[in-house]
């Protein structure tokens, strides 16, 4: 497993973290999804995350930005809010992941 990090700061409040779990197996990845919750609630961090895997972004984000072609075509403030996607782009992520039963409740 290969794993980037780079500190900038010895007390960041924002961490950037870009395809965090893409080469993670299933069983390390709600591991690390955890170990990011809690380093959140303790530090009080703040996270950028970048990813297409939006089983994780169900799980760990507060507010999500649905973007394509690198334009910002929806965000939403409360993961609660996904069943009111309005843009087609967004509703299609969104119900790729239900199809196939992988979205997760957040705790």
């Amino acid at each position: 497993m290969e794993l980037n990090c780079r500190a900038g700061t010895p007390h960041p409040t924002v961490i950037l973290l870009v395809e965090t779990i893409r080469s993670l197996d299933v069983t390390t990845q709600p591991q690390i999804f955890h170990l990011l919750i809690e380093l959140k609630k303790e530090y009080h961090l703040s996270y950028v995350i970048i990813m297409h895997e939006l089983t994780a972004v169900t799980y760990i984000c507060d507010r999500v930005m649905f973007m394509k072609n690198g334009l910002v075509v929806e965000l939403i403030d409360q993961m609660e809010d996904f069943p009111q996607l309005t843009h087609r782009y967004s509703k299609k992520l969104l119900t790729s992941v239900l199809d196939i039963g992988c979205h997760h409740q957040r705790q």
